[in-house]
This record gives structure tokens, C-alpha cells and sequence, in this order.
């Protein structure tokens, strides 16, 4: 019966997966703390790029998508867009 429980929970966790990929708010939610996550950038910049990020829906899947080092370079592109950050 141990097995339920952590069943339960693995199908609660599909769920908020499935819900992250279809809602839009959840969906963006989810890309700003991915965007959020990456480490070298500022606060305030990682935050301006989250905005251009979000404006580009092909740029936005890739960076979902992409290994951390993909990551870095969308990020590291964006530079000459953003400011003084």
C-alpha cells in the first residue's frame, strides 16, 4: 500500500508539468524562473531579458529547450538590447 501514496504524488507532479506547458500564465511563470535560475547575469539584467524573451516565441522555446550553455548564449546575445545592467 506504500506504493499509492508516491503514485499519487508522481501523477500530482505530471499534472503541474502539463499544466506549466498549457496554461499561458503558468507557462510564463515557468520561463521567467528558468530564466531566473541562470547564474552570470545579474538580477535586474536576467529580468529585461526575461521581457525580450518573452516577445519571441521561437527564442523562447529554444531557450526552454536548451542546455545551460544554450541558455547562457541567448542570454549573452541579448546583451546589446539591454542597457546599462
Amino acid at each position: 500500500m506504500d506504493v499509492v501514496p508516491e503514485l499519487v504524488h508522481e501523477m500530482t507532479d505530471e499534472m503541474i508539468n502539463l499544466r506549466k506547458s498549457i496554461d499561458p500564465a503558468a507557462r510564463a511563470e515557468y520561463v521567467r524562473e528558468q530564466v531566473m535560475a541562470v547564474e552570470g547575469f545579474t538580477k535586474p539584467y536576467l529580468r529585461k531579458a526575461y521581457v525580450f524573451i518573452m516577445r519571441d516565441p521561437i527564442e523562447k522555446e529554444i531557450f526552454i529547450g536548451g542546455d545551460s550553455e544554450i541558455r547562457k548564449d541567448i542570454l549573452e546575445s541579448l546583451r546589446p538590447k539591454i542597457e546599462n545592467v
